[in-house]
């Protein structure tokens, strides 16, 4: 009998201290994503990398026909030169501000997340800044 109490007290802990399942907060969990039972294991930090997940899988799962390489960098939370406003959204999610200047030229716009910027021209990533 002890020796099944022990037995139950190490898979237990050893589930515990896995810790959080994005590899990034150590946060102790059961599963990722996490279910209603399992929420008090999980930080804020995992809810927003499931929510990144979930927003960059769907995006993905609409737009079948877009290249490998948008695909993997939306995946993957990232973003180059020649990407739609879209596909840069669908990566990083909304930004915090959009700044927007319309001219003879086109529209310009600065998305702000943070301390990180990304500079549109006609809806086309044109350029970036941290």
């Amino acid at each position: 009998m002890k020796n099944v109490m022990l037995l139950a007290v190490v898979l237990i802990g050893m589930v515990l201290v896995q810790g959080c399942n994005a590899g990034r907060c150590g946060t102790p969990f059961l599963s990722w994503p996490c279910t209603d039972a399992e929420m008090l294991w999980c930080c804020v930090e995992c809810e927003e990398l499931k929510q990144d997940h979930v927003r960059r899988t769907a995006y993905i799962s609409t737009y079948i026909t877009i290249s490998d390489r948008v695909r993997d960098c939306i995946m993957a939370g990232k973003v180059f030169l020649g990407m739609t406003k879209q596909q840069c959204q669908a990566s990083w999610g909304r930004p915090v501000d959009i700044n927007e200047s319309v001219g003879s030229w086109g529209v310009h716009e600065q998305w702000v997340y943070g301390h990180q910027y990304l500079y549109f021209e006609n809806g086309i990533l044109t350029s970036w800044q941290n």
